[in-house]
């Protein structure tokens, strides 16, 4: 609708909220439970990974970081680690107090993890995430204790150092370790011992959920006009994991449905969509990809955080459209699109 059409945005409110006077969904109060069973109140479309289809071992394996299970003999469950997430994502999710996190704050910095918005701990396994009756190690120790240190570094010694279980750099998993220090945890079930159980293992890929139709609702009543519905709409989602309420107005509260897109349906295949309907692409992608090293001081618990940049990435406009093949515009009369 990039005229902004108020009728337009209208009638999708409308299509929402029949969907919602239904009466056949809701939210499910355990938020990290939508993602690990089959069938809730919660589900209108989903696929089953499952060996039924033969993917679900494969998924469950290839994303999870070793945590438990053994298989390895090393305490590890053989997970690979492909499926990593950035420290830009986990900033994103604000304190459960409803403040922004911010790196500035000595006390946000002294313990990053903590009093977050609970759905951080459903969505990403952090350091010191429980996994199987043990919990994610994604800190090094160094003799010298130097607070600094990357083992990424070609400098880097590895004499005198000890490794978390889950570090990067750790020489038992070698490339199986999470680069940026953060998993994907979404439909990863903790409690699932790979070695112990193998099949069945079955959670749901979730197409649609309820709460994106109370989010579709809030958006397109705020943009129709309607700004106490999108409040009411908007805060029936953040109550479920006990979020303070948004009280925003104007452009503040179109920001804060856009942020709760981001948080409430992360990692569930929205945010490229939402970028570019919205466009903001240019902006959201175009962007230094950070992840983080954390060292653990050798004589107490105390840990040192430090974000680190991965990679630069760029969202140039004509990436908004893609380029019309070669052999379409020889057979028939059609203009590029823009930037090709």
């Amino acid at each position: 609708n990039p005229s902004g059409d108020k009728t337009k945005w209208a009638a999708a409110a409308k299509a929402a909220k029949a969907v919602i006077d239904l009466h056949v969904y809701h939210l499910e109060q355990d938020y990290k439970q939508i993602f690990l069973t089959n069938v809730n109140t919660e589900i209108i479309m989903s696929r089953g990974n499952d060996a039924i289809n033969a993917d679900g071992y494969y998924q469950y394996f290839q994303i999870v970081e070793g945590l438990g299970g053994g298989t390895d003999g090393n305490g590890y469950a053989g997970g690979w680690s492909t499926t990593m997430v950035s420290q830009n994502l986990v900033d994103a999710f604000e304190m459960n107090d409803g403040s922004p996190f911010d790196w500035n704050n000595p006390i946000h910095r002294a313990n990053p993890y903590k009093n977050r918005d609970p759905r951080l701990y459903a969505s990403v396994t952090v350091d010191g995430s429980p996994w199987i009756g043990s919990t994610a190690q994604f800190w090094v120790t160094e003799e010298s204790n130097n607070y600094t240190l990357n083992p990424l570094d070609p400098n880097f010694k590895i004499s005198n150092t000890v490794y978390g279980n889950n570090s990067i750099g750790n020489p038992i998993k070698k490339n199986d370790v999470p680069d940026m220090s953060y998993l994907y945890r979404k439909s990863m079930d903790p409690d699932y011992d790979i070695a112990a159980e193998q099949y069945p293992f079955s959670v749901p890929w979730i197409i649609f959920r309820y709460a994106e139709i109370l989010l579709n609702y809030a958006e397109a009543s705020f943009e129709a006009g309607d700004e106490g519905t999108a409040l009411t709409y908007l805060n029936m989602v953040r109550d479920r994991v006990s979020m303070p309420a948004v009280t925003a107005s104007g452009n503040a509260l179109r920001d804060k449905i856009h942020h709760e897109r981001r948080i409430e349906l992360c990692l569930e295949a929205h945010r490229y969509f939402d970028a570019r309907r919205w466009k903001i692409a240019e902006q959201a992608f175009s962007e230094t990809i950070k992840g983080i090293r954390i060292v653990k001081d050798k004589d107490s618990d105390t840990k040192v955080y430090n974000v680190y940049d991965s990679q630069t990435r760029t969202f140039p406009e004509k990436y908004y459209f893609q380029p019309i093949p070669q052999y379409e515009l020889n057979r028939v009369q059609l203009e590029q699109n823009p930037g090709y």
